[in-house]
């Protein structure tokens, strides 16, 4: 290794909370005592021209430096890239969400035997030599989020997976698939427009399933898409059917002719790249677990299944005599309305529906309640002892204070406390199935859709 000059990565805007090695990468806190160990002297104070929009110099800054010497840019990059999709997290929420703005970073090189020679520089074309003296500024542009930690679990299957991916070769098809989905996550659009996130997902799917014929590249791709996860054949179908619409109606039009369609960016009501966001992300994840196959199986159908399952929903309790259907059916029928309610408290995600008709939805919210209204009648009239029929008297004692339907619908709670732990009274089940909760839970999707709160 080169004692006299020394490479090092600073990225300004990201905490990682503690120090962790990659690869042969270490990643660590911007301190004195960490420049000392990894660099041979104090180099702080040169970080101070990294600042926040008050001018005050950043803190929790944290710099890469490695044991090998004359690492190339794009491995630098590849580097970053893949620290950033680690720090995603596909299941838990996240209160602040990450983007590639946060992961800027510029490569410095040091002289480490004239503390007076300068620092260079190093860009993805040219080098740029830096005198100790000058001060200059660097603020954050308005798109990075202050504070940001990514919290990355360096004992996790996530990590090592990728880890040893990075070892192995970092021009793999998975690492450079990686950089392809990270042009596609900055909030700032002067880096991409969205036409140009969609090229960059298209190629990100391409090059991480090694899809390369010229003939037929749109099936090909759509087909070996699909196929990456173990679904049912109707969600299978769904995914291949959305790859072909997205790839042929964006990278190929667009691509090729320069068409700017801008219907052309939505799938239905969903934009592509949303759609290609989660898919993305659901992928890589079956690279390395099987922990959250049920997650992924669900995240899927909630994507392709949500607009018709909520229509099926709305169907059913809109139908001539909705209320006495429910209530009355054959137990053949009833088992499809049980699973009707399945669906839509599970695979349903309301933000991917659309539905103008409101009169529809409140037709249907009004059958819920002319059916709870039934419920809480019956059950409070035969006053068995042993139901637990507490939420049936509140959702009475509602309705008789209400003076008109659009009351009820606005106020009718969709919680209601359970049952107490000691209470030896038995959860009323429709028909020995469907619980008072799970009718709540599809109540109040659709009432959510009714107001228009899924949209904000």
């Amino acid at each position: 290794m080169n004692l006299e000059k020394k490479q090092y990565l600073i990225l300004p805007y990201v905490n990682f909370k503690k120090d962790f090695s990659f690869e042969n990468f270490e990643i660590w806190r911007n301190v004195r005592v960490n420049w000392e160990r990894h660099y041979g002297r104090d180099n702080t104070e040169f970080l101070e021209r990294y600042v926040d929009n008050k001018a005050i110099p950043l803190q929790n800054i944290f710099v890469i430096t490695s044991s090998v010497d004359g690492i190339p840019y794009v491995k630098w990059e590849r580097l970053v890239h893949t620290l950033f999709f680690i720090s995603l997290d596909t299941v838990n929420f996240r209160l602040l969400p990450i983007f590639s703005d946060n992961f800027y970073f510029e490569i410095w090189e040091g002289n480490l035997t004239d503390p007076g020679g300068g620092y260079t520089k190093i860009d993805k074309f040219v080098k740029t030599i830096v005198a100790p003296t000058v001060r200059e500024k660097v603020y954050p542009d308005q798109y990075v989020t202050s504070g940001l930690e990514a919290d990355i679990k360096t004992d996790s299957d996530k990590f090592d997976f990728f880890e040893e991916e990075f070892k192995k070769d970092y021009d793999s098809s998975l690492i450079r698939s990686i950089s392809f989905f990270f042009k596609t996550q900055y909030r700032n659009i002067a880096h991409f427009s969205e036409f140009d996130d969609a090229l960059n997902f298209c190629t990100a799917f391409q090059v991480l399933l090694e899809v390369g014929e010229k003939r037929n590249i749109t099936k090909n791709l759509a087909k070996r898409l699909a196929n990456q996860f173990d679904i049912n054949e109707h969600t299978k179908t769904r995914v291949e059917f959305w790859m072909e619409k997205f790839y042929s109606s964006i990278r190929s039009i667009y691509t090729h002719s320069g068409i700017t369609d801008y219907s052309s960016l939505s799938f239905g009501n969903i934009r592509h790249i949303e759609i290609a966001g989660i898919i993305y992300e659901l992928l890589l994840d079956t690279r390395y677990t099987d922990d959250i196959f049920f997650y992924r199986r669900s995240k899927l159908r909630q994507l392709f299944e949500s607009q018709e399952i909520f229509e099926s929903v709305i169907t059913l309790f809109t139908r001539n005599k909705a209320k006495d259907h429910f209530l009355f059916c054959t137990q053949e029928e009833f088992e499809k309305c049980e699973q009707l309610m399945y669906d839509i408290i599970l695979n349903c995600d309301i933000k991917f529906v659309s539905f103008e008709n409101k009169n529809r939805i409140k037709r249907a919210l009004q059958t819920f309640i002319y059916i709870l209204e039934h419920l809480s009648y019956e059950f409070i009239k035969n006053g068995e002892s042993n139901l637990f029929i507490d939420p049936f008297i509140r959702i009475s004692d509602l309705m008789k204070s209400s003076k008109k339907i659009g009351e009820v619908i606005d106020k009718l709670p969709t919680f209601f406390e359970s049952k107490p732990p000691h209470d030896n009274r038995e959860e009323i089940k429709v028909r020995g199935t469907i619980t008072l909760k799970m009718m709540l839970d599809a109540y109040d999707k659709i009432r959510l859709v009714y107001f228009g709160h899924h949209r904000l």
